[in-house]
């Protein structure tokens, strides 16, 4: 809210009353990452992150406490009742795909008894098939970056307005990349994420329902604690 009270503030200047220079400078933030909110890069390997889920929409307080939590995001967009499809983990599986939606899926080739393979990671566009032997599967829309390379996302009120963002990733074999940003336009997110050295990139669940949760404290929600929203699922380390 801030945010937008603040661009409507310089547009007005800028339409209004800025002289040529002011509103040059004033443009210039506006476009730059400078107006982006604020960020967050963690990077971990790929075996220290975990899925967990529940059947119905939980308080992130909830996973804390069952599964002793200490660091968690969001992670799949969702309805009012379930997860948006396909996802997996050692609990729940929906391995349809009914929106055509890229998606992820993490590998243990220790769970197949082959014990000299690291788990790995695979992004899939939406033509890809989710692999039911895979340990975890989530969905997110759009893919962001692949193979180091920008993918071309269409502008549309979901792209372009400038919300808070959480987006997994790579940044190189085996690796995970996780991005909150609170305040970013999808369509900047492959941009900024190749910057960073992200070398893959799903943009999973924003708004209103991205949050970040470390060292059993909250370092950025939308809302009181209480009121937060109910989730299907959290990636945890």
């Amino acid at each position: 809210m801030k945010q937008a009270i603040f661009e409507i503030f310089i547009i007005v200047i800028i339409f209004n009353k800025g002289k040529s220079m002011l509103r040059f400078i004033l443009l210039l933030f506006l476009v730059s990452p400078m107006a982006w909110g604020k960020e967050w890069v963690i990077k971990l390997a790929v075996n220290e992150v975990h899925v967990f889920s529940s059947e119905v929409l939980r308080h992130p307080s909830w996973y804390s406490v069952k599964y002793k939590l200490t660091n968690m995001v969001n992670l799949s967009f969702f309805t009012t009742k379930s997860v948006v499809p396909p996802f997996k983990n050692h609990d729940f599986i929906r391995p349809n795909n009914p929106h055509g939606w890229p998606f992820v899926s993490i590998d243990d080739p220790h769970d197949f008894g082959v014990p000299n393979l690291r788990p790995h990671l695979h992004f899939s566009d939406h033509t890809g098939v989710p692999a039911i032997w895979s340990k975890y599967i989530f969905a997110g829309t759009p893919l962001l970056v692949k193979d180091s390379l920008p993918q071309s996302i269409g502008k549309n009120s979901f792209t372009t307005a400038r919300r808070p963002r959480t987006v997994f990733g790579s940044h190189h074999p085996d690796s995970v990349f996780i991005y909150i940003n609170t305040g970013i336009r999808v369509v900047d997110l492959p941009k900024r994420l190749l910057e960073l050295g992200c070398k893959d990139a799903i943009n999973m669940d924003g708004g209103g329902s991205t949050f970040l949760y470390r060292n059993n404290e909250y370092d950025y929600i939308q809302s009181p604690i209480k009121k937060m929203r109910k989730y299907p699922n959290v990636l945890a380390w």
